[in-house]
């Protein structure tokens, strides 16, 4: 008994303390759903092409939002740091189409504190 305790308590330990990998660094988006995959690489893919000229541009968490009950409104808001400084942009995309969303609006106010006022 004294073992399994031992076993759960290092796998705990682990679990909060465990070794790092490369992937640390990436935005996490494991809750959101898979609906909104797609709506996320063409938001990185856009940021990325709108934002080039910035020096030591770094990506520091991706976040998503429905815009409208029935969800077919998604913001995507990338927080982000550069040489200039930290910032928030996003992207306002339609998904009635999920196999080919259509970007609707970007900017700094596109972003989920101003949806949720």
């Amino acid at each position: 008994m004294k073992k399994i305790i031992a076993l759960f308590l290092t796998l705990i330990c682990l679990n909060f303390f465990g070794c790092s990998n490369a992937d640390d660094n990436k935005p996490k988006s494991e809750n959101v759903s898979i609906d909104y995959g797609t709506v996320i690489d063409l938001a990185k893919a856009e940021f990325s092409e709108i934002f080039k000229e910035l020096e030591n541009l770094q990506t520091k968490g991706i976040s998503t939002m429905a815009k409208t009950d029935n969800a077919n409104e998604v913001i995507v808001q990338i927080k982000y740091s550069s040489s200039n400084g930290e910032g928030i942009y996003g992207f306002l995309y339609n998904i009635d189409d999920p196999a080919n969303p259509k970007l609707i609006d970007h900017g700094e106010d596109i972003t989920i504190d101003n949806l949720l006022k």
